[in-house]
Order: C-alpha cells, then structure tokens, then sequence
C-alpha cells in the first residue's frame, strides 16, 4: 500500500468541508504487487489530473490524499458541496476513456478518514 497524503491539514480538518469524498479507480493490468506499471501509472496521473482540476476548481473541495493498493488507485477528498461533486464526478467519467471510476461520499464532520490514513505506514 502506498499512501501518499497532504499533510497541510495534519492538526485539523477545515470547517465547512464536512464531506469526504472517494474516487476510485480500478487498475486494469496490475502488477504481482497489486501495484500499477509505469504505463498504467502515467494513464492514473492523467485521470488524477483531470480529477483535481475538476473537483478543486473554486477550492470547492480539498484533496487530501492518494492511495494505491491491491489493484486500486483511491482519490481522497473533502468537500463543501457533495452535489457539485456528483455532477462534476459524472463529467468525469463520460471524460475518463482508459478506466472505470467510481464515486464515494460519505458525511465525515471530523474528517476521521483523513486521521485513520495518517496513523497507516506504507509498506
């Protein structure tokens, strides 16, 4: 597991930003480890790209972090509008040729999720 995280909100979450938010993406050829190949690396790069720009625009939510494991690559974020989220997530997908993606959102007030993912050690 590889778990790369901003640590910018290490102490607190940010009020108003009381949803967290995945976006999941199936890895299609990975390798023994479960982890993806440079290829399919640089196509994941490209989608988180799209992702980012997309869901960040107007700091309407906040990516916190990215987690690669067995056979998934998972975008982590918190957001002040979950229906702008879900319009923008199906802009994405209709966007998104290389791979499925899928959407998570949950209510996270205390952004517990965030937390949890700072106490994992990447193996």
């Amino acid at each position: 597991m590889i778990v790369r995280r901003n640590t910018g909100y290490q102490f607190k979450g940010v009020p108003g930003y009381e949803h967290q938010v995945g976006i999941a993406v199936p890895l299609r050829s990975p390798e023994a480890t479960g982890l993806p190949g440079a290829a399919e690396l640089a196509l994941l790069s490209e989608i988180e790209d799209m992702v980012c720009s997309s869901l960040e625009e107007q700091g309407e939510s906040l990516m916190v972090a990215v987690i690669t494991t067995s056979g998934m690559q998972e975008y982590v974020f918190y957001t002040r509008d979950p229906h702008s989220v879900q319009l923008r997530f199906e802009e994405i997908r209709k966007r998104t040729t290389t791979h499925e993606i899928q959407l998570m959102i949950k209510s996270d007030k205390s952004w517990r999720v965030y937390h949890q993912l700072g106490s994992l050690r990447s193996t």
